[in-house]
Protein backbone atom coordinates (compact mmCIF):
# COMPACT_ATOMS: atom_id res chain seq x y z
CA UNK A 1 0.00 0.00 0.00
CA UNK A 2 2.52 2.48 1.20
CA UNK A 3 4.95 1.32 -1.76
CA UNK A 4 2.03 2.13 -4.33
CA UNK A 5 2.04 5.76 -2.95
CA UNK A 6 5.40 6.29 -3.01
CA UNK A 7 5.23 5.32 -6.91
CA UNK A 8 2.26 7.40 -7.47
CA UNK A 9 4.04 10.68 -6.39
CA UNK A 10 7.26 10.13 -7.97
CA UNK A 11 5.32 9.68 -10.82
CA UNK A 12 3.20 12.71 -9.97
CA UNK A 13 6.82 14.73 -9.15
CA UNK A 14 8.45 13.83 -12.51
CA UNK A 15 4.41 14.96 -14.45
CA UNK A 16 5.00 18.81 -12.80
CA UNK A 17 8.49 18.69 -13.10
CA UNK A 18 8.56 18.48 -17.00
CA UNK A 19 5.54 20.71 -17.06
CA UNK A 20 7.45 23.45 -15.24
CA UNK A 21 10.39 22.92 -17.45
CA UNK A 22 8.72 23.66 -20.51
CA UNK A 23 7.05 26.89 -19.49
CA UNK A 24 9.05 29.57 -21.63
CA UNK A 25 9.27 33.23 -21.01
CA UNK A 26 9.73 35.97 -23.93
CA UNK A 27 10.82 38.69 -22.88
CA UNK A 28 9.03 41.80 -24.38
CA UNK A 29 10.97 43.34 -28.01
CA UNK A 30 12.42 39.54 -28.21
CA UNK A 31 11.09 36.44 -30.34
CA UNK A 32 12.02 32.99 -30.20
CA UNK A 33 11.67 30.48 -33.35
CA UNK A 34 10.48 27.13 -33.12
CA UNK A 35 11.53 24.65 -34.63
CA UNK A 36 10.19 20.85 -35.04
CA UNK A 37 12.67 18.49 -36.32
CA UNK A 38 15.02 20.67 -37.41
CA UNK A 39 12.86 22.50 -39.32
CA UNK A 40 11.42 25.90 -38.82
CA UNK A 41 7.83 26.13 -37.50
CA UNK A 42 6.73 29.27 -36.24
CA UNK A 43 8.24 32.61 -34.38
CA UNK A 44 6.90 33.89 -30.61
CA UNK A 45 6.28 36.89 -29.67
CA UNK A 46 5.76 39.06 -26.90
CA UNK A 47 2.48 36.94 -26.90
CA UNK A 48 2.51 33.11 -27.37
CA UNK A 49 0.20 31.48 -29.26
CA UNK A 50 -0.95 27.88 -29.45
Amino acid sequence: MIFGLIIWMIIIMIVVWLLVSNIRIVPQAHAYVVERLGGYKETWGRWITF
